[in-house]
């Protein structure tokens, strides 16, 4: 890995910064996107890595071909690892990221998500009954926040429900950065990568309409357009992204609008707020725990009057894009009629979120329903009492106790 600096290494802040608030930005963003928008810094490790903080160069960290996913030469987030052993492992084992994007996004298209909204609304509906029935308090995280997606990415790999138990666990310990050892780590992946080969391989003896299913018949019925490894890699990302990053999505989101009342009532009062509503939960509360998403440099890269060297590890924190004020006005402020709201939470480019259709559909249902079915849902305890996943890449409350 690279371990030039720009100045004497006892000047490099630490990475990642404090944060205490998971609807707010860590504080020294604000101060660099001024002063020094791309900028070393030290990592738990030891290891440095460049900091970027303003909303074009991030633009251009997802969309120039000069800057690609990490490899094992990358820094590494802790001693543990973290960056490269965990949600970037798969997709950095892909051959041409480019062509499986391409086959992958024509089954995956807005228009086949669309066709998946009345059994996902079947699903919110269910969970809702449930809720309902048991009546309030309830915890939102626990009880409506994840299990939508995993319902719902389950039906699209075509998984039984007898799995969903062993795939949350694997989920979690999946975008966990500290706490697994080594030996974690790699019996994870086999676990992971005999599923995943299991269930391809039942695929292809099935006439199924789930979207493996369709990929698998694609795979084996075209010369071999997806390999193996790229359907083990696709079967992975859709069950990573799909679950964890949703149900956080949905979890950071209710506690803005919580955290909003006059944003909540006026969605409330006005459905057709639901769509840009949703856009700016993504945006005001991104994914992201802090820590960002790490890229590395084919070559050098000048880049807001500094040169990133070759095989240099940049970090590209959402938070601090999402809240650039030559991008967004008032960026500090949560409205949902914001638009244009060109968030860059689902990436942007050659790294735009395949699954963002999805996310968005099941984002729209889900609050839209939830509100329609409680119109007096709040908060159950005192906002400051709701905490965040610590030690994890993306973030979301532990608990959300609402009542009606």
């Amino acid at each position: 890995m690279t371990t030039e600096t720009t100045r004497t290494e006892l000047d490099l802040p630490s990475f990642p910064f404090p944060h205490d608030d998971m609807l707010q930005p860590p504080c020294p963003y604000a101060q660099l996107r001024r002063a020094d928008p791309v900028t070393q810094v030290r990592l738990p490790s030891g290891d440095l890595a460049w900091l970027i903080t303003r909303y074009d160069h991030a633009r251009t960290a997802f969309a120039d071909k000069r800057f690609i996913r990490i490899g094992e030469d990358a820094a590494r987030l802790t001693e543990d690892g973290g960056f490269d052993d965990t949600m970037n492992a798969r997709p950095a084992q892909l051959s041409d990221h480019e062509r499986w994007r391409k086959i992958v996004s024509k089954a995956f298209t807005p228009r086949y998500v669309e066709t998946l909204r009345p059994r996902m609304q079947e699903i919110v509906d269910g969970l809702l009954d449930a809720m309902e029935e048991q009546g309030p308090p309830a915890d939102l995280v626990d009880a409506y926040h994840f299990p939508l997606p995993m319902e719902v990415i389950c039906e699209l790999l075509g998984v039984p429900n007898t799995d969903q138990d062993r795939f949350r666990k694997w989920a979690r310990d999946s975008v966990a950065l500290t706490g697994r050892s080594s030996e974690d780590i790699a019996q994870l992946n086999a676990d992971m990568e005999g599923f995943f080969k299991e269930l391809v391989e039942r695929k292809r003896h099935e006439d199924g309409d789930d979207l493996l299913t369709q990929l698998v018949h694609l795979h084996d019925s075209d010369a071999g357009r997806l390999t193996e490894a790229e359907l083990l890699v696709t079967a992975h990302g859709l069950f990573i992204a799909g679950y964890e990053t949703t149900g956080n999505a949905l979890g950071k989101g209710m506690f803005a609008l919580f955290r909003n009342p006059g944003q909540l009532a006026a969605l409330r009062a006005d459905r057709s707020l639901l769509h840009s509503a949703v856009e700016e939960m993504l945006r005001y509360a991104p994914l992201d725990s802090g820590y960002g998403i790490p890229r590395q440099t084919l070559e050098d890269v000048p880049l807001g009057g500094t040169v990133i060297p070759k095989g240099a590890t940049v970090i590209v924190p959402h938070f601090a894009a999402n809240r650039d004020p030559e991008q967004f006005g008032d960026p500090d402020e949560f409205r949902i009629d914001r638009r244009p709201n060109a968030h860059l939470t689902l990436g942007h480019g050659r790294y735009f979120c395949i699954g963002a259709p999805l996310a968005r559909v099941e984002m729209q249902i889900a609050v839209g329903s939830l509100l329609d079915r409680f119109p007096r849902l709040r908060l159950a305890v005192p906002p400051q009492e709701i905490r965040a996943h610590q030690n994890l890449i993306t973030e979301g409350p532990v608990a959300l106790p609402v009542e009606w």
